[in-house]
């Protein structure tokens, strides 16, 4: 970070490289847990950006993080954040933090008339919409998670069928497959 935000007051790069900037200082806040920052970098790099996959892609980074927040942390990170554009963003991530329909496009619209010039994506928004309600606020899960527990062991083996056998559900619901290869549960 010392290195890099020196950086972003150098009046001659490229907007390219201003967004590759903006892009590694989000991942470095992220990786400090500095949300607000995270954001904030994310916002800038996306203004920085011609490419519509890019700009998606960014997008999406940023409404997966925001989207995983608890509302009482959107709540101070809006009150922290004095740039209108995150400030969109993160009044977008509290109207569907707070809605409780079956869908969420009416928080959008009523967001989107708040925000008519954001330069959110209509994809993202689109997707947001597609969402059942219980989601649209909510992180989703990608990739693999790797769950050891201790079943074979005495004192306990009954909590660890309680949180395999949730585990199970959880994943039943969501429509995945389950399966026991090789005697390691795995769900595709």
């Amino acid at each position: 970070l010392r290195l890099l935000i020196p950086l972003q007051a150098e009046p001659d790069l490229q907007p390219r490289v201003y967004a590759s900037l903006h892009l590694t200082l989000a991942q470095a806040y992220e990786c400090r847990e500095d949300s607000l920052r995270t954001v904030e970098q994310y916002a800038l790099a996306g203004s920085f950006m011609d490419n519509p996959e890019e700009v998606a892609a960014s997008q999406a980074k940023l409404w997966k993080l925001l989207s995983g927040q608890s509302r009482e942390t959107l709540v101070e990170m809006r009150g922290e954040s004095p740039d209108p554009v995150v400030q969109g963003w993160i009044d977008l991530a509290l109207a569907l933090a707070g809605f409780h329909d079956d869908q969420p496009g009416r928080a959008v619209e009523q967001w989107r008339k708040a925000y008519p010039d954001h330069p959110v994506g209509n994809a993202l928004l689109r997707g947001i919409v597609a969402l059942p309600a219980s989601q649209a606020g909510t992180m989703t899960a990608s990739g693999k998670v790797a769950v050891l527990l201790p079943i074979d062991a005495m004192d306990y083996a009954a909590a660890a069928q309680a949180v395999l056998a949730g585990f199970k559900t959880a994943h039943e619901v969501g429509g995945y497959q389950v399966g026991i290869p090789n005697g390691v549960i795995d769900w595709s």
